[in-house]
């Protein structure tokens, strides 16, 4: 079997890990450490403003040693919208907690 084969056959393993404060200077730290430690193919951060904090974790990444454009950064602060016919309940701005601590 040709390499190409094998490695597009390969399986891929997917590792969460809650983090508080990933934005604080301790959750930088710990990124960091995390992502040299384990090498991952890809970075998915669902916290903080993409707008405020994408270009901080790109550079994490990169002093990971890791291609920064691997980082993708999910928006769960300033997109969150819930439908419901109730203008108020939908105007809130404290959404349910859906990724586990």
């Amino acid at each position: 079997m040709p390499a190409s084969d094998r490695e597009l056959r390969r399986s891929f393993e997917v590792l969460c890990r809650p983090v508080e404060f990933i934005c604080a200077a301790e959750g930088k730290e710990f990124l960091k450490d995390h992502l040299i430690a384990n090498r991952p193919d890809r970075v998915v951060v669902a916290a903080c403003s993409p707008r405020e904090y994408e270009s901080t974790f790109m550079q994490i990444l990169a002093e990971a040693g890791i291609n920064p454009y691997y980082l993708q950064m999910v928006n769960i602060r300033e997109q969150v919208a819930w439908v419901t016919p109730d203008p108020a309940q939908a105007t809130r701005k404290q959404p349910p907690r859906f990724v586990p601590p």
